[in-house]
């Protein structure tokens, strides 16, 4: 019998605007794969770009709301 992988992904419920949602779901039926893939695909390639411009994404949201931060591994 084989055995399967412990899954890594955390699902997450998202509220999207339709706009939003219509843009992924063309992206993804263009690069023929799903939303899911795209969504991660474009945080990472953000979370790439603002590192490599050294900014604080969202800084003030951030510290308004009392979140801790997060760093995406790239």
């Amino acid at each position: 019998m084989s055995q399967r992988k412990p899954r890594t992904n955390h699902i997450a419920g998202v509220s999207l605007q339709p706009e939003v949602m219509a843009y992924l779901d063309d992206l993804a039926s263009r690069m023929r794969t799903n939303r899911s893939w795209v969504l991660n695909t474009v945080v990472h390639e953000y979370a790439r770009f603002i590192e490599k411009k050294n900014l604080t994404p969202l800084a003030s949201v951030v510290q308004s709301a009392g979140s801790k931060e997060v760093v995406i591994q790239l």
